[in-house]
């Protein structure tokens, strides 16, 4: 029904709408002749009808433009192969290769990708992610000035390589390690193409644990204990493999152990050592010496004895001096070693001779 009509606009002040919808009194709407008679341009002839162009031009609400510049997009956000690494790096070699027939106007030898274009294509996905992620310090250091004081990144000591990636210099400059091990790549932790490249070395790696990892990707583009762990632990196979130890159920405790008894009841023997005890005279080389440790099976307290050697005598000894602080214990635990067992004769006689001695008490 509209076709062929011409369409014209209405400035606000020749609308008589206006007069009413912006408020107006009765008094004012009976002498308004706007609204009386309506715009006087429709009296005339359609050549006096306001022209769209200077209604534009005077708007109020009009605002000014303003033009933003980016310094780069990050293209390997929107690529579909966002979380296989392997495929990102097949994607950019393509276009890598696209780059170079560009240059050269000549086409490849071969259809298939070779390994320098592999190459050349994932140094050029990693560039442009720290063009974009790694901006400030990617700008200043390719203006050849040294980063910023206070960037994030100072402690690594970045620089700039040949292939125009960020590095860590690192003090490895003499190791014989080759070169993407002494300067690994800058990445940002929490970029999608950093969670891909650990996900691709962890399913080489045959899913290897964090630690291992970690050491096996410190020799190429990317590092973090806490990041590499966060991507292992939502690995479906391995929460589906892992495996769970078993623990050894420990024994019960003896009877010696958990009921009550007076201190040294029941006490067990070790030694320690050696240490060594400086003679009196200065020319004389030092002495070992061992310290006998009896522990109370019940209390937990401790008692100690300096033992001049490893031999029984030395050790009975001790326990003549122990037993004549502590009491006579009725049970004496040991590991069974040489001096122990040499004392058996001798503990047997010592037992009879403190016998004779309570009861002449």
């Amino acid at each position: 029904m509209t076709k062929g009509m011409a369409w014209h606009h209405v400035p606000t002040d020749l609308n008589p709408a206006d007069v009413v919808s912006r408020g107006c009194t009765p008094k004012e709407l009976l002498e308004h002749s706007l609204w009386a008679s309506g715009p006087p341009f429709l009296l005339k002839g359609a050549s006096n009808c306001p022209s769209l162009s200077d209604a534009v031009k005077n708007l109020p609400e009009r605002r000014s433009t303003a033009q933003i510049g980016t310094v780069g997009t990050d293209i390997s956000i929107n690529c579909k192969f966002l979380n296989s690494f392997d495929r990102l790096q097949r994607a950019f070699a393509y276009i890598y290769r696209f780059i170079s027939n560009c240059r050269a106007k000549s086409l490849p030898s071969t259809i298939y990708l070779t390994v320098d274009e592999i190459s050349f294509g994932t140094v050029l996905l990693l560039r442009s992610i720290q063009q974009v992620q790694i901006a400030v310090e990617y700008e200043v250091l390719s203006q050849g000035k040294p980063c910023p004081p206070k960037s994030k990144l100072i402690s690594l000591r970045p620089i700039l390589s040949s292939e125009g990636l960020l590095r860590v210099d690192g003090r490895l400059q003499y190791a014989s390690l080759d070169y993407e091990s002494k300067h690994p790549i800058l990445l940002p932790k929490d970029h999608p193409v950093t969670r891909a490249i650990i996900v691709y070395y962890h399913e080489k790696y045959f899913h290897t644990g964090p630690q291992a990892l970690l050491a096996a990707l410190r020799q190429r583009p990317l590092g973090g204990r806490k990041f590499v762990a966060s991507v292992i632990n939502k690995c479906v196979r391995c929460f589906r493999m892992k495996p769970v130890a078993w623990e050894h159920v420990m024994g019960s405790l003896p009877a010696e152990r958990v009921q009550p008894h007076p201190a040294f009841h029941t006490a067990g023997v070790d030694y320690c050592g050696p240490f060594y005890h400086k003679s009196e005279v200065w020319n004389k080389a030092p002495h070992k010496c061992y310290i006998a440790v009896f522990v109370c099976f019940s209390t937990k307290a401790a008692h100690l004895e300096v033992v001049q050697d490893l031999t029984t005598d030395s050790f009975i000894a001790a326990l003549r001096r122990f037993i004549s602080l502590r009491g006579s214990p009725r049970t004496i635990w040991s590991d069974n070693a040489t001096n122990f067992v040499g004392a058996k004769r001798e503990l047997a006689e010592l037992k009879e001779l403190f016998l004779s001695e309570l009861l002449s008490e």
